[in-house]
């Protein structure tokens, strides 16, 4: 009987301190899985303590100053899918617009005389100069149309894109951002290195099913 009883108490102990251990793994958990601000509450709290030692509070600073970069961070990138989402087609339609006008140029400039060649020349660096402003618009700013519906724009919205356009076209120049011209000739090498597999997959499977067709079947040679 005493036996029993020592082995149920055992049992009841083992329990318990799984118990406890199952508990505190959870309370770690959701500390770690705290509100990045509360984060930096708590360790702001925690630095109000005088008698907190220089090393904790060391580490305490930095981890408010990272959780705080954490905090914008996240706040860029919700903001970037935001506009992505909201300037999605009149972006669009504006590179479709000045994708078809750079084509035509580009057309008209292999088959123009030497008089009007300069002047297509300057037509298709502006197109594409525009066409870069779509492209490397930044993603967390508002994005401010190249044709505006309604016309006559706020002076401030205008200087705003003057300036955005100047910086972008800047950056193309010194190789920071990559132009229009080569993202598309991009595009479409990839485009026909991919039509290119997908016809010599479809030959190669039209030729398969041909040998399959000529193939006799012989009875083995009594």
């Amino acid at each position: 009987m005493n036996n029993m009883n020592q082995g149920k108490n055992n049992r009841n102990s083992t329990s318990n301190a799984y118990g406890k251990q199952k508990l505190n793994s959870n309370t770690t958990s959701k500390e770690v899985k705290k509100p990045l601000r509360r984060q930096i509450r708590d360790a702001q709290r925690l630095l109000k303590n005088r008698k907190l030692p220089d090393s904790i509070r060391q580490e305490k600073e930095l981890l408010i100053g990272d959780l705080m970069l954490q905090i914008k961070r996240n706040k860029s990138e919700l903001k970037a899918i935001k506009y992505a989402k909201k300037y999605k087609k009149v972006k669009f339609f504006e590179k479709k617009k000045l994708t078809r006008k750079y084509q035509s140029l580009c057309k008209k400039l292999k088959s123009c005389d030497t008089d009007d060649r300069e002047e297509l020349q300057e037509e298709i660096k502006q197109a594409e100069a525009y066409l870069n402003y779509v492209t490397h618009f930044p993603p967390g700013v508002k994005y401010i149309s190249l044709f505006p519906s309604k016309p006559g724009q706020d002076a401030k919205v205008n200087a705003n894109k003057d300036e955005i356009y100047k910086r972008i076209n800047e950056d193309v120049i010194s190789g920071k951002l990559t132009t229009y011209s080569k993202l598309s000739s991009k595009v479409s090498f990839g485009n026909k290195r991919q039509a290119k597999s997908k016809r010599l997959t479809k030959n190669n499977s039209d030729s398969t099913q041909g040998d399959e067709f000529f193939i006799i079947d012989r009875k083995p040679d009594e």
